[in-house]
C-alpha cells in the first residue's frame, strides 16, 4: 500500500506548507502527527481576522466629523461673543453694590381701592348711602350695556364669533356691576333702629333696608341673564 506524494504550496503567510491528497495546507507542527496533510476539523482552517471591517470604519468617520463640527461652532460663538461690544472687558470699572440691587415691581390697579362705605347711623345717612349706590349700579349697568353693544355690533355676521379683548372688557364691565351690587349687603342686613321702634317692620329703616334688599335681589337677576348672555356669545 503506497502512499500518495505530499505536494509543496504556499500557506497565508506565504511560506511552504505540505498539502495532503484533498489540497489542504497542514501546519508544520502537524508533520510527524498527520504525516498526509488531511484536515483537522478542531481547528479552524484560516485564523480570525483582527482587522476592523469596512462597516465599523464607516461608522466612526461621522462620529469623528460631528465632533469636529462641534469643536468649530463653538470656537466660532466664542469669538463672536469676544469680539461683541456688550462683553466685559477687564479694563471695565466693577459694578456698584447700589446697581446690584433688584427692584420689585408690583402689579398696580389701574383704579385706586374703594373704601368700605361707613356705616349709616342715621335713616338720613342710610338714603344718602343707598342714592349713591343706586346712581353707581345705574352707571355700571350702562356701561355694560355700551360694551355689550360693541361686542355684538363689531360681528360681520351673526353666527361669526366675537372678538376676544370685546367679550373680556363686556365680562370685566358685568364684574364690576356685581361688585357694586355687594355694597347693598350692609343696607339689607341693617338692624332695625332701636330708639324709634324695636319692630324691623315699622322702624324707621325698614324703608330703606327692604328698598336696598329689592334693589340687590334684581341686580343679581341682572348679572345672571348678562352671564349667560356671554356665555352663548362666547361659543
Amino acid at each position: 500500500m503506497g502512499h500518495e506524494p505530499l505536494k509543496i504550496g504556499l500557506d497565508r503567510a506565504g511560506g511552504l506548507a505540505k498539502t495532503g491528497p484533498r489540497g489542504l495546507a497542514s501546519r508544520p507542527n502537524d508533520a510527524l502527527t498527520n504525516p498526509h496533510g488531511y484536515p483537522d476539523m478542531t481547528r479552524r482552517p484560516f485564523p480570525p481576522t483582527s482587522r476592523p471591517s469596512a462597516a465599523r470604519t464607516a461608522k466612526r468617520v461621522p462620529t469623528r466629523r460631528g465632533l469636529a463640527a462641534l469643536i468649530t461652532v463653538t470656537a466660532v460663538t466664542a469669538l463672536s461673543a469676544c469680539s461683541g461690544s456688550d462683553w466685559p472687558r477687564l479694563s471695565d470699572p466693577l459694578p456698584r453694590a447700589e446697581d446690584r440691587q433688584r427692584v420689585i415691581e408690583r402689579a398696580r390697579p389701574a383704579e385706586p381701592l374703594r373704601a368700605p362705605d361707613p356705616v349709616p347711623a342715621t335713616v338720613a345717612e342710610a338714603e344718602s348711602l343707598l342714592s349713591a349706590i343706586a346712581a353707581a349700579l345705574r352707571a355700571d349697568r350702562q356701561a355694560f350695556e355700551a360694551a355689550l353693544s360693541a361686542l355684538t355690533d363689531n360681528r360681520p355676521e351673526d353666527t361669526a364669533p366675537v372678538g376676544r379683548s370685546d367679550w373680556i372688557a363686556a365680562q370685566l364691565a358685568l364684574t364690576r356691576l356685581s361688585h357694586t351690587s355687594e355694597r347693598l349687603d350692609p343696607l339689607a342686613d341693617m338692624a332695625p333702629d332701636t330708639e324709634t321702634d324695636a319692630d324691623a317692620n315699622t322702624g324707621a329703616m325698614a324703608p330703606v333696608r327692604d328698598q336696598a334688599a329689592r334693589l340687590r335681589r334684581e341686580t343679581d337677576a341682572y348679572v345672571v341673564t348678562a352671564r349667560k348672555r356671554l356665555g352663548r356669545l362666547q361659543n
